[in-house]
């Protein structure tokens, strides 16, 4: 046998490979198209897409700072009868008092009673010319805890001729009354003991300058009258991400909606003014006709009626009321806004009131519910070639079949192709033929729901030079061209049990001697 001639013998074996196998889901082929994935399901599963922006949402810190990041400063200085009880005594005590009014950041028009602090910090400095220390005990009587009065002492040393002292009090869970000697108003109290230090003898003409700093305040709530202002809103856009990601194509949508929903949890009640509202895209901008849902483009949102409440209103545009419908089916990529947004547009009432979890809030939805149809609507996906690691095999391959096996659930017809592509991503070659349905759509009811799915099985031949592409291939693309059930024609539904499952394989026969064999 060892006299044998080497390879005298050829060997044609057929070999199999898997290239596709897999379901993919409505879900699965909306999210191709779309990276939102806000899906809405009614009870029988039928599918409505979502894309939500918040146009804009202001809470009572977005609006209130008290104060208005404005120091409160009082001064002192010791009266003729005060020297002379501290010359005499070696100390003196003095009472005294401020009373302060200020602007409230962001509504200064506002006239508040009662502000709680959700946190913040009260610090209190002193400087002055005394050459003196001792105490300052400073006292907020309208700033309350359970009740009780703010109060604490500031202790005060001397350096070259000078006074100082600070404190700090976390003011957290303090109310604070503004309603005092006029609107925004709070009174503080101070007891100067001044005790001799051996410096030089006060004056009357030394100045002690105390300076009260409410820092990094946040309102857990305000009441009162809230004042006209107007609202800071940004102009924006709802990205609609189904039309901006297709390849070609179109979708329509037999039912879309555009909502606008408002809330509001304030006790005080608002106004907006629509300045722009339009659908844009690569083919220009075209307004929306909002003339009957918000006649002269005016919406009003009413108060809440007491702590814990909230009002919601909702402005919907349909194909009965607006050109929604229109718009959105020209496949427009967002929808823009610019909004004007006003408290209390009536005048203050006084008896406005807010907490730390009010919000004044609007949000823009466009509504797609997969009621409609699809007219060569394209989407794709890139995965890593299975045949990649089998590249040895390509010399040696006669002639392959491609074989490809679909259950199809979902109402639309789909053609299906591979492209090969390199380690660069270049197209090196596309497996399927174009124009050949390898999917056809189940048959629908009147509701255009498929009723039982459709099985499909085509054999593609290639020649050895294709295969040879194939095993050479780094990645595949897997590319699928819908077209709803009988040419587009009627309208089908969408249902989040619909599927499409599809097998896709590879037979190659080979030609080659013992040796090749062993090699590969």
């Amino acid at each position: 046998m060892d006299k044998l001639q080497d390879d005298f013998v050829t060997w044609e074996p057929d070999l199999a490979f898997p290239l596709v196998n897999s379901t993919i889901t409505a879900d699965d082929i909306i999210g191709a198209a779309d990276t939102t994935n806000i899906y809405q399901y009614g009870d029988d599963d039928f599918i409505t897409l979502i894309y939500r922006r918040r146009i804009f949402s202001q809470t009572i810190n977005d609006i209130f700072q008290i104060p208005a990041s404005v120091p409160l400063i009082d001064t002192k200085q010791l009266t003729a009868l005060e020297v002379t009880q501290f010359t005499a005594n070696g100390q003196v005590t003095s009472n005294f008092s401020g009373s302060h009014t200020f602007d409230i950041l962001g509504t200064p028009g506002s006239q508040l009673n009662v502000v709680r602090y959700f946190q913040g910090l009260l610090q209190i400095s002193v400087q002055g010319d005394f050459d003196h220390g001792g105490q300052l005990q400073v006292t907020f009587p309208e700033l309350t805890l359970n009740s009780v009065p703010l109060t604490t002492t500031v202790f005060l040393t001397t350096s070259g001729g000078q006074v100082f002292g600070s404190a700090s009090v976390d003011i957290t869970g303090y109310s604070m009354d503004l309603d005092n000697n006029g609107p925004n108003s709070v009174p503080v109290n101070y007891q100067l003991n001044l005790v001799n230090s051996g410096g030089t003898p006060p004056t009357t003409f030394n100045q002690m300058n105390i300076t009260n700093n409410f820092l990094d305040c946040r309102l857990s709530y305000a009441d009162g009258d809230f004042g006209q202002f107007a609202l800071q809103v940004d102009p924006n856009d709802v990205d609609i991400d189904l039309f901006e990601n297709e390849e070609d194509g179109n979708i329509y949508f037999e039912d879309p909606k555009l909502r606008i929903r408002i809330k509001n949890s304030f006790g005080m009640p608002f106004q907006g003014i629509i300045n722009t509202l339009a659908a844009s895209g690569d083919q220009g901008t075209t307004p929306v006709d909002y003339s009957i849902v918000v006649p002269g483009g005016i919406f009003n949102i009413g108060a809440a009626a007491s702590v814990g409440d909230t009002v919601i209103q909702e402005y919907l545009f349909t194909q009965g009321n607006s050109n929604v419908k229109n718009v959105i089916n020209d496949n427009y990529a967002s929808f823009i806004y610019d909004l004007d947004a006003n408290a209390n547009p009536g005048g203050g009432t006084g008896n406005n009131f807010a907490t730390l979890n009010s919000a004044i809030e609007v949000t823009a939805d466009v509504e797609l519910p997969f009621w409609g149809k699809s007219n060569h609507f394209r989407i794709r996906d890139t995965i890593d070639s299975p045949l990649a690691q089998a590249e040895d095999f390509k010399d040696n391959i006669q002639e392959a079949l491609i074989r490809v096996n679909t259950l199809n659930g979902l109402p639309a017809d789909a053609i299906i192709k591979l492209y090969v592509l390199d380690s660069l991503y270049n197209v090196t070659d596309s497996l399927l033929a174009d124009g050949q349905y390898v999917a056809r759509s189940g048959p629908i009811d009147s509701n255009g729901r498929v009723t039982a799915p459709v099985n499909t099985n085509n054999d593609i031949p290639i020649d050895s030079e294709r295969a040879e592409r194939l095993f050479g291939g780094k990645y595949l693309i897997y590319w699928a061209d819908i077209t709803s059930t009988d040419e587009a024609v009627p309208n089908i539904r969408i249902f989040s049990t619909d599927a499409l499952s599809i097998r896709i394989g590879l037979r190659v026969k080979l030609k080659a001697s013992p040796t090749d064999l062993n090699d590969l």
